[in-house]
């Protein structure tokens, strides 16, 4: 019987882990401020992700917000305005990127902390007010008008009072009336108003000066003075 020789072929097979890759799936973010006047990120929702598992991963801030070397968004805190946030994958030599912008924008309204006092002014005419003039048009003024006698009024903002401006309402004649409606913005131009009340009253009694002249009447009685 005859020796039958049986030939086996060997492969080899290579697994090859795919080309190093990062993909920034969120895209540009806009946010509104929530600590401040700037936007502290909650969450690893903005973290950039990869199919290849070997790496590390490092993030880059530019713009209104700087860093680097970070591993994580996670509670990243970024300034008003916009931030380039790159996410760059490093493996064996290898580096892959992405990057996406996130806009933090102030959507908060200016605070009153203390309203203007009323105030009651000794006068004949809406020209009597000072600090500032009266003025029917809008008109701008600052905020040390506004906190300081005799209005003593107070506002806050997260990203701090820019602009102050007011306007005035007459009404009545004796006494007057004056309705001073004051704004006070931001920088970002969220506003916010109030009302002030300032009367303006003649408390003055007149005053007679000089001496009358004497009048001498002929006659017998009081009725003669009729003449």
């Amino acid at each position: 019987m005859g020796t039958v020789l049986q030939s086996f072929s060997q492969s080899t097979v290579i697994i090859q882990e795919p080309a190093l890759a990062i993909s920034c799936s969120v895209g540009d973010q806009t946010v509104s401020t929530n600590l401040g006047c700037t936007y502290v990120k909650n969450g690893i929702d903005w973290d950039a992700t990869s199919c290849t598992t070997s790496g590390t991963t490092t993030y880059k801030l530019t713009g209104v917000t700087t860093a680097q070397g970070l591993t994580t968004l996670n509670n990243v805190t970024f300034n008003k305005g916009t931030t380039t946030v790159t996410a760059t994958k490093a493996y064996n030599l290898e580096t892959a990127s992405c990057s996406f912008n996130v806009v933090v924008e102030d959507t908060q309204n200016p605070v009153f902390t203390s309203y203007p006092t009323t105030r009651n002014i000794e006068g004949c005419s809406a020209a009597d007010i000072t600090n500032p003039a009266f003025n029917t048009s809008l008109t701008a003024s600052t905020y040390a008008v506004f906190s300081l006698a005799p209005n003593n009024g107070a506002a806050t903002d997260n990203c701090g009072v820019t602009q102050v401006f007011y306007q005035d309402v007459v009404s009545g004649a004796c006494p007057i009336t004056v309705t001073r409606i004051w704004t006070v913005k931001d920088e970002a131009g969220n506003s916010v108003t109030v009302d002030q009340t300032i009367t303006i009253k003649d408390n003055t009694k007149p005053v007679i000066s000089g001496t009358l002249a004497s009048i001498a009447t002929e006659g017998c009685d009081i009725g003669a003075l009729e003449s």
